[in-house]
């Protein structure tokens, strides 16, 4: 191989390890943490018209699960 090749594989490596390194500090430091979104919270009844809605329907289904003879 090529001196010039070794000497820029060498390089490449070199570089990529030490980017790595970078951001595993950068990472560990928590430099890299930003949280720019505001957060809704959530409702205590969430869905529960939507679920009320789905009861009062299937109660009103002229043939139910209980009702089918399956034998």
């Amino acid at each position: 191989m090529n001196k010039n090749w070794l000497t820029l594989i060498v390089i490449a490596i070199i570089t990529t390890i030490i980017y790595m390194g970078y951001q595993f500090y950068f990472s560990l430091s928590g430099a890299n943490i930003t949280f720019d979104k505001t957060i809704e919270p959530i409702e205590p009844d969430l869905g529960r018209n939507v679920l009320d809605a789905v009861m009062e329907l299937d109660s009103g289904m002229p043939v139910r699960d209980e009702a089918l003879n399956n034998k």
